[in-house]
């Protein structure tokens, strides 16, 4: 049996949809949730990791997911952002082609409706 991680943030069980069983960040949950679509990976997150929070995934509409998610973003009107949203495409050797979204946690509530858009928009 594999070690468990450890963690300095609360945690909590998700059921993806291959019903395998994953212990996420609980403040993060339910955008990972969200992404747990056909064509989308979860690879890794965390709720807040000095002063923001990420997650890492991939996949075969993760390219269109992050363009989605990013024009909405830029063009939102009625509730700007308070903070930034970085994404990267790292070098990653370990998980190659991923992307990750990087956000202030005070944003959270926004970048989880707009991804639910973009995960409409690409299903």
């Amino acid at each position: 049996m594999p070690k468990r991680k450890k963690t300095k943030h609360p945690q909590t069980k998700l059921l993806l949809r291959n019903n395998s069983e994953i212990l996420v960040d609980r403040e993060i949950q339910e955008l990972i949730e969200l992404m747990n679509v056909p064509g989308l990976t979860t690879l890794n997150s965390c709720q807040n990791d000095r002063g923001t929070s990420y997650i890492q995934f991939r996949g075969r509409r993760a390219k269109p997911f992050m363009h989605s998610l990013l024009r909405q973003w830029l063009n939102e009107k009625r509730h700007k952002p308070n903070h930034p949203i970085s994404f990267a495409n790292p070098k990653n050797p370990k998980h190659p082609n991923s992307f990750q979204i990087r956000w202030h946690p005070s944003d959270y509530n926004l970048l989880l409706g707009i991804a639910r858009k973009a995960v409409a928009n690409i299903s």
